[in-house]
């Protein structure tokens, strides 16, 4: 997922941040982790992403969660005050199972096309320094 960070002032200071997703299906039983990653490239396009070229991601986790729930949060406030800080205008996050998970089941999140259950970031800053 690819965010616009442009609304957020320069010199703002983050406090925190979360990513959330709304479930749309799900076989997953509780239990099953879900990790988000950082990904530097934001060159890519909606239209021009496919698996093969897809870009390489940190896979050191930002956060995790366990499976469960309709909505689904993670906290990403170290990499957006990162992209932020070196003058950087979006963020690409990566969700993933982590390579010891052995579940074949699947998760599917709503997209942007749908405006009620659509990803949503949410930033909160304290100040903006001049």
């Amino acid at each position: 997922m690819k965010f616009d960070l442009s609304s957020v002032p320069n010199g703002a200071v983050v406090d925190n941040a979360t990513v959330q997703l709304c479930v749309s299906y799900s076989s997953e039983g509780g239990g099953t982790q879900l990790d988000a990653c950082s990904c530097s490239n934001i060159s890519w396009t909606e239209m021009t992403l496919t698996y093969s070229n897809m870009p390489t991601h940190n896979t050191t986790p930002i956060d995790s969660i366990l499976a469960g729930g309709v909505w689904y949060s993670w906290s990403i406030g170290h990499t957006i005050r990162n992209a932020l800080n070196n003058n950087t205008k979006a963020v690409t996050i990566i969700l993933s199972k982590p390579r010891s998970s052995s579940s074949p089941n699947s998760i599917n999140f709503y997209s942007k096309e749908s405006p009620n259950y659509s990803p949503k970031l949410t930033i909160h800053w304290s100040e903006v320094l001049s």
